[in-house]
């Protein structure tokens, strides 16, 4: 069986909200490495979306590559 993995992105922001990439409909990478790769585009894209964002103002990103079963 090939492994999947469900990329997963979250931007947190400092009064406690939070964004999904893609609004939680996660991707699906089907190795490892292309879950990495789908990752740091996301949350390029997510930090370019929300660079002038100061209320509340972005805090921390969540991510995961989680082997889907």
């Amino acid at each position: 069986m090939i492994a999947a993995y469900l990329v997963t992105v979250i931007l947190t922001f400092a009064d406690g909200s939070y964004v999904e990439y893609n609004n939680g409909n996660w991707d699906v990478a089907k190795s490892y490495e292309e879950c990495q790769s789908k990752i740091a585009s996301a949350a390029n894209e997510l930090k370019e979306k929300y660079k002038d964002a100061t209320d509340p103002k972005p805090s921390t990103f969540m991510l995961a590559c989680i082997e889907k079963k």
